[in-house]
């Protein structure tokens, strides 16, 4: 039929669908991306690391219209972010000495004292830790920064890369089984004196990351964005911070989370 009505020959006909995502190969997309804070919504700033990498973590965070998703390392964005997400970096140490040198750092550790969720995933969860350390010089010439001491935690470069696929639930939800993967350096373990407090509990018995509260956490797991559960918890703790309790978005919200009763 199209074939008679345009002349022209039609081999197939492909559906156009508006809502179809599609991640996107590399960083260069990161230049379209907000920089900045918005009034009306949640807001949630990504840490701009010069070695950023698996942006990708929060592509779900960007296609909910609750929320407004920025990336920035400008200290005066920082302090108006309801959420500060540290991502994965390439060279955790190269970025820990930048966020330091730039004032990036302190003004996370700011903006938590003053009542902003902090979350970080693979780099980020080291970078939240009391330290890194590179005895053996795996990733560069720095043997030792201190973290920006969110997490009681520290993390010890190795030579081996983890890469893996995990199944996994949150230890403070006893929910839905979830799905992610591991890719990186290093190890964390807590402080000698912290206790044991992980964020999940992978299939195989393993633990992962750490939950200090539901205002500061961190995870090796990507994709951990992905799955209902943690960001709901993530954005739902900023809409009561907010007042926006009783709205109509709380609603939606509600009806389509499963919450602990802690929360």
């Amino acid at each position: 039929m199209l074939e008679d009505l345009c002349g022209i020959p039609v081999v197939g006909v492909v559906p156009y669908y508006r809502d179809i995502y599609i991640e996107e190969e590399d960083s260069l997309a990161l230049a379209t991306k907000s920089v900045q804070a918005e009034q009306g919504k949640v807001n949630i700033a990504v840490i701009l690391l010069r070695h950023l990498s698996n942006f990708t973590d929060f592509n779900v965070l960007e296609r909910d219209p609750r929320v407004h998703l920025f990336y920035t390392n400008n200290t005066d964005e920082i302090a108006k972010a309801d959420i500060i997400l540290l991502p994965g970096s390439k060279s955790t140490l190269a970025d820990l000495h930048e966020l330091r040198r730039n004032g990036v750092a302190q003004a996370v550790i700011r903006a938590h004292r003053e009542g902003a969720t902090v979350m970080g995933i693979c780099g980020g969860y080291q970078l939240m830790g009391q330290e890194v350390c590179d005895p053996n010089h795996v990733e560069g010439e720095i043997e030792r920064l201190p973290g920006l001491g969110l997490l009681p935690v520290s993390t010890h470069m190795t030579g081996e890369k983890v890469t893996r696929q995990v199944k996994f639930q949150l230890t403070i939800d006893n929910g839905q089984l979830l799905k992610g993967y591991e890719i990186h350096m290093g190890t964390t373990i807590p402080t000698h004196d912290a206790p044991v407090s992980p964020l999940n509990l992978l299939e195989d018995g393993r633990t992962d990351g750490y939950y200090v509260n539901r205002t500061c956490m961190g995870t090796y797991i990507h994709g951990i964005l992905g799955s209902l559960m943690p960001e709901q918890l993530l954005i739902i703790n900023n809409l009561k911070k907010n007042n926006m309790i009783n709205s109509p978005i709380m609603c939606v919200v509600t009806s389509i989370c499963r919450l602990s009763t802690k929360y």
